[in-house]
């Protein structure tokens, strides 16, 4: 790519950062907003009459839906005497801080310097960006006033019949607003195609930490709720039954009648969420296995599709904080089914390399437009429910994408994957493969402010690290230069085999040929000297000296000059570099 072409893409990214931001912050947001305080707060009362009823009927301040010792309450915003808005402290708390976000969004696009000050790290224990440390201080202080509001300021049933509504029940709802709070902002970085990711400049991998932890929280909270109930049902003397019955004794509005209570959302809450919290939870803690425990935890995982619509029936005002994030989920899967079957992708080249348990080489007819990416694949021919991820291991200048897979053993489906490569290996179009993707973040902010790169591999972890080698290898024979004002940088592959340097060690070269060794070099380490004879590169014998590393990187640079390192292999090779790093 030309410098042109390099400038062309990184404007027109932070033009889509930047216009992302915008429309959630001008556009959707106050769109959320204004259904929310325009329409009746419960499913129930989804007609003609009570919506206009709702549009001409005031909140009165510490009467309406407050206590009067309350320190947050409802009011309304007048448009007209026949129009009014409901302006409601938890809804207003929730899309404050999602509108801090979007125009945070905003100015890290319109201001590059405060983008790069936001990806610098922030602190060291928690391994989080300054911009992520910000996102969730305002995340704690959003869950703080959320519960508060909820347990001492709202006046749950209006404050009627107060006599039958205890501390703990409460207690227990304000566990239930807390689950569906953070139910709702689970969705946002769940989403591959998410305007959230695209306006933050986050890639959905980079993000998912997010994902995964209110994930845990909502269901920490979710269970809170449950057990506390549980106590109110001891409480009122019809625990075990109400706690496990379609149809309770127990009414928030009478207490213990000798009637059955006629509200359904309760024992079909209990019927939806005490198997999806088991599957969820049980599938995730046991995510990274053997055999197929991520595809348990994957499918049991879509139990969010009925869990979702319950709690919207269960906890009827629910749809503040739900509305936005299943609107981005359903937008999201509909681009990424289209993108997968519309059309199809073909396996253009298939080849394999007999080097440790073997390789196998897809080429495919797709494109991808940032280095370093990668995809999901699925092979009909192996599983018809199997997705799996691998790095691109092309650059874009390439014009297709590629992917080099290691064989994980006998019973993977890599090793089924590497048995049809052998069995089909040149032919074109061998068998039927879906591919979705590619996904990623884009290169350029990574390099920016940074004179010299490290790119760190171990073992088939070179994949990732060789697409960006291989991107900026194109650039520079175009350019004479490497761009985002970088001086050099230096490939770092650490393997066990020697054996294993030469699936990319041709490829390696063809990238050095021409390149002053001063500006793109590469260096093999052998991490079990003697593992193997027949190098086909020279090979440093012995685990790297991180510091070593890094004090002969940093000797090229200036004192106000920093260094970027990206590290992708074994977790316990990355912590060590990253530590020495920092």
């Amino acid at each position: 790519p030309s410098r042109q072409q390099w400038q062309a893409k990184e404007r027109q990214r932070r033009f889509g950062q930047g216009a992302a931001g915008a429309a959630l912050a001008v556009l959707i947001l106050p769109l959320l907003f204004f259904l929310a305080g325009t329409l009746p707060n419960s499913y129930h009362y989804t007609s003609a009459a009570y919506i206009g009823s709702g549009l001409t009927t005031p909140f009165i301040r510490y009467e309406t839906a407050e206590w009067s010792y309350a320190w947050m309450s409802s009011w309304t915003m007048e448009i007209s005497s026949s129009f009014l808005i409901k302006m409601l402290p938890d809804v207003i708390m929730y899309y404050i801080f999602l509108e801090v976000l979007a125009i945070t969004a905003v100015a890290a696009a319109v201001v590059p310097s405060f983008a790069v000050w936001l990806s610098k790290p922030g602190l060291r224990v928690t391994r989080l960006s300054r911009g992520e440390t910000i996102v969730v201080s305002m995340f704690v202080v959003l869950f703080n006033l959320f519960g508060f509001y909820w347990l001492h300021d709202h006046a749950f049933l209006s404050g009627a019949k107060v006599a039958s509504f205890s501390a703990t029940e409460r207690l227990g709802r304000t566990w239930g607003q807390l689950a569906v709070l953070c139910m709702g902002l689970c969705f946002l970085p769940a989403s591959k195609n998410s305007l959230w990711l695209k306006a933050l400049g986050v890639s959905w991998e980079r993000g998912v930490w997010a994902h995964r932890w209110l994930g845990v929280l909502s269901l920490v909270c979710m269970v809170c709720h449950i057990l506390t109930y549980w106590v109110r049902f001891v409480e009122v003397g019809s625990f075990p039954y109400d706690a496990f019955a379609f149809l309770q004794y127990w009414s928030a509005s009478s207490g213990v009648d000798t009637s059955v209570n006629n509200n359904y959302t309760i024992g079909m809450m209990q019927l939806v969420a005490y198997p999806a919290i088991l599957m969820i939870s049980i599938s995730a803690w046991f995510r990274h296995g053997k055999g197929n425990n991520w595809e348990y935890f994957k499918y049991m995982h879509f139990v969010f599709l009925v869990l979702v619509p319950a709690t919207l029936l269960h906890a009827a005002s629910s749809w503040y904080y739900l509305l936005g994030g299943i609107a981005f989920y359903l937008i999201d899967a509909s681009i990424r089914f289209v993108g997968v079957v519309s059309p199809q992708a073909r396996v253009l080249k298939l080849s394999v390399k007999e080097v440790d348990t073997g390789y196998s080489l897809l080429t495919f007819d797709r494109s991808h437009t940032e280095a370093g990416q990668f995809a999901w694949i699925r092979v009909p021919m192996i599983s018809d429910w199997e997705w799996h991820p691998f790095s691109i291991c092309s650059a874009p200048s390439d014009g297709q994408i590629k992917m080099c897979i290691k064989n994980m053993g006998p019973g993977t489906w890599t090793d089924s994957l590497f048995q049809l490569a052998c069995e089909f290996e040149g032919v074109e179009d061998p068998w039927p493969v879906q591919l979705d993707g590619p996904y990623g973040p884009p290169l350029a902010p990574f390099l920016e402010g940074h004179a010299g790169a490290l790119l760190v591999a171990g073992g088939v972890g070179i994949t990732q690290p060789h697409s960006v080698f291989r991107e900026l290898a194109a650039y520079y024979k175009e350019n004479k230069s490497l761009p985002g004002g970088l001086k050099f940088l230096k490939l770092i592959w650490v393997a066990r085999s020697s054996k294993t340097f030469e699936v990319f060690s041709t490829s390696i070269r063809e990238c050095l040929a021409g390149v002053p060794e001063s500006v793109m070099s590469c260096e093999y380490f052998l991490s079990k000297p003697g593992s193997s004879s027949g190098r086909s590169v020279p090979v440093t014998e012995g685990r790297p000296i991180w510091g070593e590393v890094y004090a002969s990187a940093g000797r090229a640079l200036a004192e106000d000059e920093t260094l970027l390192v990206q590290a992708c292999g074994p977790e316990s090779m990355v912590d060590e570099a990253a530590a020495v790093a920092r």
